[in-house]
């Protein structure tokens, strides 16, 4: 038996699903959504000592039932862990809602920007920083979808409730205030090359003058400073760096085929910029910035499938789809089949005490 059986059920049976959706009637097609939203929130919510910080989240859990807010953490999800506990819940409770808020958010994201939702899903499902990532950092990843859905206000033009959700979001994950005053950034026409160099130059300065550090103070992410919380970098992240670079040229070179993507473009010029200063910032852990970069790379679950539509050659647009989908399905593959903490995969249903 493969021992990463378990994933290879649930990437059939969404395969499927999506395959149904693409030949579905336009009202089945929501429905169908829906379907591929319970499997993920089934699978992950009921996951049971699968993710690196499974064991940690339910110590937490019985820590702050026993010992109140330690650790300074944030506000929502100590009252979500205390009204869990007042009415008997398990730590696995925590899981099961996480897993719920954060698929939902996410189904809310794709079917608002998606210009290829199936496509969009087979990107969230297979590719390792996606939905395998919401396994860890439970937290930031719930923040990262209300950040990713809130992203329909900046293109409604709505600072008001933009700035609403990611200060909701901040009870979960502190990190999430950044994200607020970046709505100026995120609907800029043109975030250039010479505007991202002089990003980079800005950063570099004020990690200079220790406003990095203070800011990482304030929102609880001094360890990501220190030499011992370094990231090992693998040969992903090149490739993402890559990814970021070829986009931005596309955009330069065929602005036709990326002009009314502004947003998405914006996101992956931040991702490229996150990355690029993971490899080349020095004095503090690059962990920093390959966890703020979850926050910018969430847009290319939209990015690419709307390039990829606007080829207009059918035949090209075809195997072009066909390459990206088996990219996933392989990545995914590997993922499952190397990653240690994903395996053995048990469940457990038990909510309540």
């Amino acid at each position: 038996m493969l021992d990463n059986i378990e994933y290879i059920y649930l990437l059939i049976i969404v395969g499927l699903l999506l395959v149904w959706r693409t030949r579905a009637r336009p009202e089945q097609k929501a429905t169908i959504s829906r379907l591929v939203c319970f499997c993920l929130i089934f699978f992950a919510g009921f996951r049971y000592y699968v993710g690196t910080d499974y064991r940690g989240y339910t110590k937490m859990y019985l820590a702050i039932l026993q010992e109140g807010r330690y650790y300074d953490i944030e506000w929502g999800y100590y009252w979500m862990v205390k009204f869990f506990g007042a009415i008997d819940g398990t730590p696995q409770i925590v899981f099961f809602v996480f897993s719920f808020a954060t698929i939902y958010f996410i189904y809310k994201f794709i079917e608002h920007f998606s210009d290829n939702v199936e496509l969009s899903w087979i990107i969230f499902l297979c590719i390792g920083p996606y939905f395998l990532s919401t396994f860890n950092g439970m937290r930031q990843w719930l923040a990262t979808a209300m950040f990713a859905y809130s992203l329909r206000y900046v293109k409604e033009d709505n600072f008001k409730k933009y700035a609403l959700l990611n200060a909701f979001g901040a009870l979960f994950h502190y990190s999430t205030v950044i994200l607020i005053p970046l709505y100026w950034v995120l609907k800029a026409k043109n975030f250039s090359l010479v505007k991202i160099l002089a990003t980079y130059v800005v950063f570099q300065f004020c990690a200079m003058l220790g406003i990095i550090n203070f800011l990482a103070e304030k929102l609880h992410a001094t360890s990501y400073l220190e030499g011992d919380a370094a990231f090992e970098m693998d040969w992903s992240y090149y490739i993402f760096l890559l990814m970021a670079v070829c986009f931005m040229l596309l955009h330069t070179v065929m602005p036709q085929i990326t002009d009314d993507l502004c947003i998405f473009n914006n996101m992956n010029a931040l991702s490229g910029l996150s990355v690029f200063l993971a490899f080349t910032t020095s004095g503090m852990s690059n962990m920093i910035f390959t966890r703020f970069n979850v926050f910018f790379f969430i847009g290319y679950i939209i990015l690419v499938p709307a390039v990829l539509m606007r080829i207009k050659e059918p035949e090209l647009k075809r195997l072009i789809t066909f390459a990206v989908v088996a990219l996933c399905i392989a990545y995914y593959f590997y993922i499952t089949s190397t990653a240690e903490d994903l395996t053995p995969y048990t469940m457990k249903f038990m909510l309540f005490y």
